[in-house]
């Protein structure tokens, strides 16, 4: 792990006595909120009229580019994510996996 990576982790890092509160909002949203983007996007093509439906569009297109810009530099530059390393404190499980999450199907296929 590079220096700025271990001390931006740090950083940003849960404490050891973490607060519960703080927690129990960073559970769902850590497993949940990556749902709220595809569901606004469906909703504004259900309800959206004419320019609705164009930004819904240029939003699904944009989601596939950045996915496929994920995927190629997850393949390009395998790194690990910082909390594989043995620092900080974790809330969540994780299994490990590189920090380009698209990348995860081919590293389990080829294994």
């Amino acid at each position: 792990m590079k220096e700025i990576d271990r001390e931006l982790f740090l950083l940003i890092n849960a404490a050891n006595d973490a607060n519960g509160s703080l927690a129990v909002l960073a559970y769902p949203a850590a497993k949940y909120l990556i749902f709220v983007v595809p569901l606004g996007i469906a909703l504004l093509w259900v309800v959206g009229k004419n320019l609705g439906k164009r930004i819904s569009l240029i939003l699904v297109t944009s989601v596939v580019i950045a996915v496929a810009l994920s995927w190629v530099v997850g393949l390009l530059l395998p790194v690990q994510r910082p909390f594989l390393e043995p620092i900080g404190h974790n809330l969540l499980a994780h299994q490990p996996s590189p920090s380009f999450p698209p990348s995860v199907r081919l590293v389990v296929a080829s294994k």
